[in-house]
């Protein structure tokens, strides 16, 4: 399953698969918002105040890894030293 990232602004990021997009604030280390886009249109049911759900998490650690990724690349190239 393709996941996809892209930056909101300063703060937020966003993650999509073929179904869900994540938005993961990347100063408190958390998600904000999950929703099935396909299923919920009009995005009322965020998933990050139920129950466990399998494929927020797993995008949550997409994210963080991608995150991660990003600033060792970042660090190495001198970028922000």
């Amino acid at each position: 399953n393709r996941v996809v990232f892209s930056k909101q602004n300063t703060v937020l990021c966003q993650a999509f698969d073929s179904s869900y997009v994540l938005g993961f604030n990347s100063v408190t280390g958390k998600p904000e918002y999950c929703y099935n886009y396909k299923t919920d249109l009009n995005r009322r049911n965020n998933l990050v105040n139920g129950p466990y759900n399998a494929r927020m998490n797993s995008l949550t650690i997409y994210m963080k890894a991608f995150l991660q990724m990003a600033s060792n690349h970042y660090n190495k190239s001198g970028e922000f030293k």
